[in-house]
């Protein structure tokens, strides 16, 4: 979205980070589950959504359970539907809910209303938090 107070900016607009494939990208997962993750928390733009699914489909594959958590921004909803069954939580990023903020800060203009789409959608996925005390 280009925000003007994007925290993330060398990353996602000076091209900085480095290339993975989906291999290694599932290998990572991996790793941090043999090391005592207890989830793997994905933070993702929604042009590489098809390829984060494959790696952790792959992921799986490769252990006995692999848990992830989608924190991000906004999706639309046709872009979420495609990790439907892959992601436990979704931790929503849910910045504006009025147009002329979303387009000062982000030009955005309808972000507020596919926002609310993607979050009705998250919730189709993921449900309701339900809390409980973990066993020791």
């Amino acid at each position: 979205m280009r925000c003007v107070y994007c925290q993330n900016f060398r990353i996602s607009q000076e091209g900085r980070g480095s290339a993975r494939t989906i291999e290694e990208l599932s290998g990572i997962m991996i790793a941090l589950q043999e090391a005592g993750a207890h989830n793997v928390n994905l933070v993702t733009a929604s042009h590489y959504t098809p390829l984060v699914a494959e790696a952790i489909r792959a992921a799986a594959a490769g252990t006995a359970y692999t848990r992830c958590m989608e924190q991000q921004r906004i999706r639309k909803p046709e872009t979420l539907r495609l990790l439907d069954g892959l992601v436990d939580i979704y931790l929503p990023d849910f910045r504006y809910i009025n147009p002329a903020a979303a387009t000062r800060y982000s030009s955005a203009p309808d972000y507020p209303e596919w926002a609310k789409k993607a979050i009705i959608e998250m919730y189709r996925q993921a449900g309701h938090l339900t809390l409980f005390k973990a066993s020791r």
